[in-house]
């Protein structure tokens, strides 16, 4: 009698986690994860592409109709595009654990917390609002987008698989790469930066850090170059050799 009611237990225990509403404060943010569907590009289960981070097809979050995001309807969601959406707040994304593909372009977004979110490649935040992000957890981000934002500082050194980083119209007065040895394509135009240091990142193809006010740049290691942006700096020396 006692292992059937421990079994039943344990059986409800199940179903209460699976059935958990997720807490979503922002009412736009929500609206959006409602409105998902397979004729909508919101969100997906199917895994994104490796280079692009695209899908084809696109999936209905709230499966049951109850009008609520539960955490079982989240877990296999990989793709999800809220972007254009007027959100302040992106609590309840820490649900989102098996999310590979983030795009929260153009909304009204301070902070944003993905530290539960380990399995993200990409992520685009381009034309928020935020000053401040912390990516110390996500290991596997390979494309990243910040561009007009109001980040005063960022960390990207433990992102080894870093090969796309965007951070052009912010207040940057520095900004640390040499640890992302993978990245290719690096844009941080329009900011406040005196120095940076490009010695290790041999496999940037394009460059671009105008409107800044660098006034000497190693650029000798960098071989594979085929796209290069340094102007309205206050450049007095270029090494190329």
């Amino acid at each position: 009698m006692m292992k059937k009611i421990y079994f039943l237990l344990l059986v409800l225990f199940g179903l209460n986690v699976n059935a958990q509403i997720i807490y979503i404060p922002d009412a736009n943010f929500k609206a959006k994860l409602l409105s998902a569907n397979s004729s909508n590009s919101i969100a997906s289960i199917q895994t994104p592409n490796i280079f692009t981070g695209s899908v084809s097809i696109y999936h209905k979050i709230d499966t049951n109709e109850d009008g609520e995001i539960q955490v079982s309807e989240v877990q296999n969601i990989k793709y999800l595009d809220v972007s254009r959406s007027n959100i302040n707040n992106l609590t309840g994304i820490e649900a989102f654990t098996n999310l590979i593909y983030l795009n929260a372009w153009n909304n009204q977004l301070s902070n944003v917390n993905l530290l539960s979110n380990l399995n993200l490649k990409f992520i685009d935040l381009g034309s928020n609002s935020i000053n401040n992000i912390d990516f110390s957890q996500n290991i596997n981000l390979n494309r990243i987008n910040l561009s007009s934002n109001q980040l005063l500082s960022i960390d990207v050194s433990n992102l080894s698989n870093l090969k796309d980083l965007s951070l052009s119209s912010n207040q940057l007065t520095n900004i640390d790469i040499t640890s992302n040895q993978n990245l290719e394509q690096f844009s941080a135009g329009n900011n406040n930066l005196t120095s940076i240091n490009l010695t290790n990142n041999i496999n940037l193809n394009y460059l671009n850090i105008y409107v800044n006010q660098i006034n000497t740049i190693d650029l000798s290691m960098l071989t594979n170059l085929n796209w290069l942006l340094l102007s309205n700096n206050q450049l007095t020396s270029i090494d190329l050799s």
